[in-house]
């Protein structure tokens, strides 16, 4: 799951208290992969660190789930005989549905007020979550924390053209699973086998994962 569908799992979780900081904990771990971070050490905030242990058992719950399974066969199978290397494909086939599956969800209101009041309680307890990565990144992980509150809600990405564009630009960075600009039709094609099934899926999936997580608790 990308982190707009972690903070609609934490949602469901109503129980965790308070929800804005487990929500924001449960982004954590997504949000410093995006810089290439990792997580080294617990924040000290009960509500936050709860949160990324609800990421991590939520990803193994999604992971295994017959719905994505199915996605990722379905993308993958679709991205045979294309351009795309074996393992370009194979990270398309796992990260397209996830970035389609946080687009869908977004899509209702609902939703959306989750995943903005959990990006906005950075400024409760920032201090506290910047020395969850390493010192020498501390500045950079800081600022790039100050500019989540100000995102806009990725509900764009329930469009096939635009996931396939940023998964372009995602990969351009690793080398072993970069493609051409020229792939990304390909790509746009492949992911269009599965947005009907995640949109007709997004709602019921979530709650399906939840209830697993919850059983896990």
């Amino acid at each position: 799951m990308n982190f707009g569908a972690h903070v609609c799992v934490v949602d469901r979780l109503s129980h965790h208290e308070p929800a804005e900081l487990v929500g924001l904990g449960a982004t954590l771990p997504d949000l410093a992969a995006m810089r290439r971070y990792r997580l080294r050490r617990p924040s000290g905030n009960v509500g936050v660190d709860g949160g990324v242990t609800l990421h991590y058992r939520t990803d193994e719950v999604f992971h295994s789930h017959r719905l994505f399974l199915e996605w990722q066969r379905t993308v993958g199978s679709a991205l045979v005989g294309s351009e795309l290397s074996r393992g370009a494909s194979r990270a398309v086939a796992h990260i397209g549905p996830e970035l389609l599956l946080d687009g869908v969800l977004l899509g209702a209101a609902h939703n959306r007020a989750a995943v903005s009041q959990a990006l906005g309680a950075v400024e409760l307890v920032r201090a506290e979550l910047l020395p969850m990565v390493n010192a020498p990144d501390n500045d950079a992980w800081g600022e790039h924390l100050d500019d989540v509150a100000s995102w806009p809600m990725p509900e764009s990405l329930g469009d096939v053209g635009i996931v396939a564009a940023r998964i372009q630009r995602i990969l351009s960075r690793r080398p072993r699973l970069a493609f051409a600009a020229e792939g990304t039709s390909q790509v746009e094609e492949a992911l269009s086998t599965v947005l009907d099934s995640i949109e007709a899926n997004a709602e019921s999936l979530t709650d399906d994962v939840s209830a697993s997580v919850a059983a896990l608790l």
